[in-house]
């Protein structure tokens, strides 16, 4: 449906808040988003175990 929230995952390397490269700074996520000439660009970002705001988790994929 139009403008409703769409959620997607992808699954990287096993990593964690605090490693060596940092999945905050050293990793970048983007979508792109296109219809006809119309493209959008979305920045995705590092959740740790993709629930990290219920779990409280510092590392995952």
């Amino acid at each position: 449906m139009k403008w409703h929230k769409v959620t997607l995952q992808f699954d990287g390397p096993e990593t964690s808040e605090t490693s060596t490269p940092n999945p905050f700074s050293d990793y970048r996520l983007e979508v792109t988003f296109t219809k006809g000439s119309i493209t959008y660009k979305v920045p995705g970002y590092y959740a740790s175990d993709g629930n990290a705001s219920e779990t409280r988790a510092a590392s995952g994929n």
